[in-house]
């Protein structure tokens, strides 16, 4: 994952090589390491090292979101919130908030918490809107826990 990352960063004496960058991606992602999952998805998704491949990108998306790297499916939530790069999803953004508080990411519970409350990017639901935000300031979220909204 670091070799790639040096090839599109060009932070050492190595050459920047998207295309490098793009098969140690590869290699990582086929291995099971999510997090190459979703930069090879990033890379997918704006023809950078690869073909451009939006499906291929959503592809690799789905399969970096796992209960091991909740983290990535908060990552992947944000790209489809806001429609870099991939194409606006907010239907597919929430689902990948809700895997990412689902598998245990408090800034996920978070993120949809404060969505269900202002009805952002979901329709507000002030119980659901409760649920996630008590699950963030369970997970040491001070700000969650401030915005939940008190019971009527």
């Amino acid at each position: 994952m670091a070799s790639a990352s040096f090839h599109l960063n060009n932070l050492t004496e190595i050459p920047y090589s998207p295309e490098t960058a793009a098969q140690r991606f590869s290699t990582a992602c086929a291995r099971g390491h999510s997090p190459a999952c979703t930069e090879l998805g990033y890379l997918s998704a704006i023809g950078l090292g690869v073909d451009e491949d939006p499906a291929r990108a959503a592809a690799l998306f789905a399969q970096a979101c796992t209960e091991a790297h909740a983290v990535e499916c908060t990552r992947i939530g944000g790209v489809y919130l806001h429609g870099r790069p991939m194409e606006m999803n907010l239907d597919l953004a929430a689902t990948y908030f809700e895997k990412g508080c689902t598998f245990g990411d408090p800034y996920s519970c978070q993120t949809l918490g404060n969505a269900y409350l202002t009805g952002s990017f979901v329709e507000t639901n002030l119980d659901l809107a409760r649920a996630y935000l008590d699950i963030a300031c369970e997970g040491g979220f001070l700000d969650a826990c401030n915005a939940i909204p008190p019971l009527d």
